[in-house]
């Protein structure tokens, strides 16, 4: 599957900021989940289709001196809520749904161009929880056990600051 957001950070004063955000969960631009499945395997999987959304919100501290917020190093909490479903395309009974909610506590280092354009990278230490529903036969349930986890989180984000 592939991830298609949106996110939007304001500065609420000189030295924090508050980030929300959104996504489209879908089908994958590069790996296409239909090559991967065929009449010819075991079980009745002849293709696969996927939705799901997830929202997401920080709030970041700007710890450096010289810069304000949105800019420079910062710490902060993040937590974000996803779902989504894989369906199996001739039998819409066949379906995965799966749900995951993070916690963390998060540093990272936000850089702004002079052009505007900006690169957020981040680490941190955090909690996963991950719940899934399986219906049909066609899965292999043992694969899908809900689970709970500490988790050590690393992204970064491109945008443009206006």
């Amino acid at each position: 599957t592939g991830e298609y957001k949106a996110l939007f950070e304001i500065a609420v004063s000189q030295k924090s900021s508050i980030q929300l955000g959104a996504g489209y969960i879908g089908p994958s631009l590069i790996l296409n989940l239909d090559d991967l499945t065929s009449d010819e395997g075991e079980g009745d999987i002849s293709g696969l289709k996927t939705g799901g959304f997830r929202f997401q919100g920080w709030y970041k501290y700007y710890l450096s001196r010289d810069l304000k917020a949105p800019e420079g190093f910062y710490i902060g909490p993040h937590a974000s809520y996803a779902s989504a479903a894989i369906k199996n395309k001739a039998d819409d009974s066949q379906k995965i749904e799966a749900s995951k909610l993070n916690i963390n506590a998060v540093i990272g280092y936000q850089l702004i161009t002079a052009g505007g354009f900006t690169l957020d990278i981040f680490t941190g230490m955090g909690f996963v929880s991950r719940q899934w529903d399986i219906s049909g036969e066609d899965w292999d349930s043992e694969e899908f056990k809900d689970k709970a986890s500490v988790t050590v989180p690393f992204g970064f984000s491109f945008g443009y600051a206006f």
